[in-house]
């Protein structure tokens, strides 16, 4: 699977995930054209080579999954904390601080446990870790957006996120056909390049800041 592909993939998968935030902003009066524009635009420039480097360093070492899942097993628990740590502290600065510090340790944790979990599993299933490393951050994704619906004020970019992971996790697994990697090769790389500079020429427009507010997740050119 070539490089090129991959970056097809995740341009597929920008364009997907931009699609339940450009609804959003069309009920809120924006141009769904625009919107969905410099939202998959903006998805693709970090979408599309993350999903094309993944997939070029398939089978995944165990450190790098051991990363992934335990990412994902802590990031519910974390989501948890940090609506409680938001809804009982006034002090931003110091429930921001606070809350780095939790999520360092506890991710660094499961991680680690994660890591020596996956050696023991794959003395007996060589091939079980690599479908769990992707297999948790999808079920992390489910279970944050149960949560998401909790939370009304976060309630759009956490469904993003979960979105975006959901289709990354998709992106990095699927196997393609020799046919399907061709055409994917020849025609993604000029498709990637020309959605992100109509996406940057949006993002300098008025449109950017109100995307960017809306969808940050989805916006690294206004929300980040």
């Amino acid at each position: 699977m070539s490089f090129r592909a991959g970056l097809g993939l995740g341009l597929l998968a920008a364009m997907l995930a931009a699609l339940p935030a450009t609804v959003r902003l069309a009920l809120q009066g924006e141009s769904f054209g625009q919107g969905w524009l410099l939202l998959a635009g903006g998805g693709a420039l970090v979408m599309g080579p993350a999903v094309a480097l993944a997939r070029a360093a398939r089978p995944l070492p165990l450190t790098v999954l051991a990363v992934l899942a335990g990412t994902a097993a802590a990031s519910v628990p974390l989501a948890v904390f940090a609506r409680l740590l938001h809804q009982n502290t006034h002090h931003r600065p110091l429930g921001a601080a606070t809350f780095a510090v939790f999520a360092l340790i506890v991710v660094a944790l499961a991680s680690f446990a994660t890591w020596r979990a996956l050696v023991w599993v794959e003395r007996a299933r060589p091939r079980l870790p690599q479908v769990a490393g992707l297999g948790l951050p999808a079920a992390a994704a489910v279970l944050l957006l149960a949560l998401a619906a909790g939370a009304s004020s976060s309630r759009g970019s956490i469904a993003d996120a979960v979105v975006v992971l959901a289709l990354i996790v998709m992106g990095v697994a699927v196997r393609l056909n020799a046919a399907w990697s061709d055409r994917l090769s020849r025609l993604a790389p000029p498709m990637w390049a020309l959605l992100v500079i109509v996406a940057t020429w949006l993002s300098t427009g008025a449109v950017g800041p109100v995307v960017g507010q809306a969808a940050p997740v989805l916006s690294p050119l206004n929300g980040w």
